[in-house]
């Protein structure tokens, strides 16, 4: 076996270990973070009431910011696919080619 390849496999293994370490370390941070939400909502029912109805807030605002944002690029495709094919003098053709080419 080459250096090159034993680096190679030297890195994918530690990458792999890593990756392990990274999902283990997420799932304790989901037990302790229900923990506190838990021990919160206990404790401090109101202040957990209050900090809840806040991100549910918070969610709804990012999530309209990205409808927003998806609404507006849609629009300016089709504004950008609209004006291919007043311009193009192959007429049709040429937009349904650049429609099918922007979806992939």
């Amino acid at each position: 076996m080459s250096m090159k390849e034993e680096m190679e496999r030297a890195q994918a293994a530690h990458a792999k270990r890593m990756a392990a370490l990274r999902k283990r370390a997420a799932a304790e941070q989901r037990k302790i973070d229900a923990k506190v939400l838990a021990a919160l909502r206990e404790n401090h029912a109101d202040t957990a009431a209050t900090l809840e109805a806040a991100a549910r807030v918070e969610l709804a605002n990012e999530s309209a910011k990205r409808s927003k944002l998806a609404r507006a690029a849609a629009a300016q495709r089709q504004a950008h696919a609209e004006s291919v094919a007043a311009t193009s003098s192959h007429g049709d053709a040429d937009a349904h080619r650049y429609e099918r080419e922007q979806q992939g």
